[in-house]
């Protein structure tokens, strides 16, 4: 069943669930029961998106799909750097979509 997850403290997509800290962000990732996260950087405090999905990296915890909605282009190369060389994950140019196709 498809769980989407929001990290982003201003935007409002269409999520199951939004969090709107890193802390609140990182708890709900704990739980491990999402299959797609929607992920901006700029989160209004010093841990940012891009340390997010570090950490989720660590913690084995990223779900199998992965959006960046984040408008800070350094950023946004850091965080795509980590979903293809860290994660192996693969992009979908047409839908913006990172994806684990295992």
């Amino acid at each position: 069943m498809k769980r989407t997850l929001l990290i982003d403290d201003m935007r409002t997509m269409e999520a199951d669930e939004t969090a709107r800290t890193a802390r609140e962000g990182m708890e709900a990732l704990m739980s491990c029961e999402f299959t797609h996260l929607l992920l901006d950087n700029d989160l209004g405090s010093d841990f940012e998106g891009r340390h997010i999905l570090k950490w989720a990296i660590e913690n084995q915890c990223v779900p199998d799909n992965v959006l960046l909605v984040t408008s800070n282009p350094v950023a946004r190369r850091a965080m795509e750097d980590m979903l293809k060389f860290d994660l192996e994950y693969n992009h979908n140019r047409s839908t913006g979509w990172w994806s684990n196709d295992d």
